[in-house]
């Protein structure tokens, strides 16, 4: 079984919630991001992709680009874009794409667990890639990307986003 734990996850303004939103970071081009958030100061485009913010042709790897994803991650709790919550929670969500949904939960997990595949791999990712995303955890100090790793199938997951337990 797996072992998992809360966090304190950071949510956006409900107001902001809709210009918030952005697609996977790995779905759209550099080039593709900095068109949609061109006029949208609040997209987090700005935290998972923040080359676009940089001058095109920077290589996506250099620690500017690390630099720019903190500093906007901070920006945006700085002015209330996104607040942390005051308690730490396990995090249901639903994915819907192409007429399908996909129920998942959002939460802490051993490394153990995950090395040693109790807990579901969504994908097997390039070691560059891998890379890339410890960096960005890393310069952020939080997982920015969305759900990517899933428990094995088994007990449904209530869809709704209230605290679970």
């Amino acid at each position: 079984m797996a072992r998992i734990r809360e966090f304190r996850g950071l949510r956006p303004r409900t107001d902001l919630a809709h210009r918030v939103a952005a697609l996977p970071y790995d779905v759209v081009s550099s080039d593709e991001a900095r068109q949609i958030a061109k006029n949208n100061p609040y997209s987090f485009f700005h935290v998972t992709k923040p080359e676009i913010d940089l001058p095109e042709g920077i290589e996506p790897y250099d620690g500017r680009v690390y630099a720019s994803g903190r500093s906007s991650l901070d920006s945006f709790i700085r002015q209330g874009v996104l607040s942390i919550d005051p308690e730490p929670r396990l995090y249901a969500y639903t994915l819907f794409m192409e007429g399908r949904a996909q129920t998942g939960l959002a939460a802490c997990v051993h490394i153990d667990d995950y090395l040693g595949s109790v807990i579901k791999k969504h994908e097997l990712t390039r070691e560059d890639k891998e890379l890339d995303r410890s960096r960005h955890l890393d310069a952020l100090g939080a997982q920015a990307a969305g759900p990517g790793r899933q428990l094995p199938r088994g007990n449904h997951v209530d869809a709704r986003a209230d605290r679970l337990g």
